[in-house]
């Protein structure tokens, strides 16, 4: 089997990890919203925290040494992303593996921050392949179509589950609960990372 794995909100508790920006940006919670917005309302799903200090810093809000000081403090929060992986991730990637199946671990979003993100990541180890990009995740899974493995998608994203299955014309997902999980609607249950190790290693 086939399985495709989202890291954000998905291994990932992204919230927690996001909620460290203000801070860094010496921004309260509102102010930062406020200022990411400034800068990305034509592409909201392509953030990237290094971008929006350097449009910061393009605009005059910010100085130099700001700018430098909060660089080096995004490159260390982006190489403790190991501290915001589920804590079920390790015990459900290896038991995947030794069931022999195909693990994707697929990441929609700015490329730079993401593999900045995914450069010291631990559990890249259990995966066949790794994939980033900024298109559509349905524009980097052709290759999926020509193989005749069932395929299970594990995301939060409730429009890419339903654009990938179309797309592949196979398969099944199962929607994790998180911020993107009702952005269109739907029938399907969601689930935490935890319940879903629990159901896959029951039934797979």
């Amino acid at each position: 089997m086939i399985v495709i794995f989202d890291l954000d909100h998905t291994l990932m508790n992204s919230k927690k990890f996001k909620g460290k920006l203000p801070k860094i940006f010496g921004l309260s919670e509102k102010s930062f919203g406020n200022s990411r917005k400034k800068y990305f309302a034509k592409q909201p799903t392509l953030y990237s925290p290094l971008k929006h200090i350097k449009l910061r810093y393009e605009s005059g809000e910010i100085g130099r040494k700001q700018l430098a000081v909060m660089e080096r403090k995004l490159k260390l929060l982006a190489n403790d992303t190991n501290s915001y992986i589920f804590s079920d991730v390790g015990k459900l990637l290896k038991y995947l593996r030794k069931k022999r199946n195909y693990l994707i671990l697929l990441s929609h979003g700015e490329k730079k921050w993401q593999k900045l993100k995914m450069e010291n990541l631990l559990i890249k180890r259990y995966f066949d392949k790794v994939i980033i990009t900024d298109k559509r995740k349905t524009e980097v899974i052709e290759s999926l179509k020509r193989k005749k493995d069932d395929i299970l998608i594990i995301n939060d994203n409730s429009r890419e589950n339903e654009e990938m299955l179309k797309f592949l014309g196979r398969g099944q997902a199962i929607l994790i609960r998180g911020i993107h999980s009702n952005d269109i609607k739907h029938n399907h249950k969601t689930y935490s990372l935890k319940q879903v190790t629990k159901i896959i290693m029951n039934k797979f």
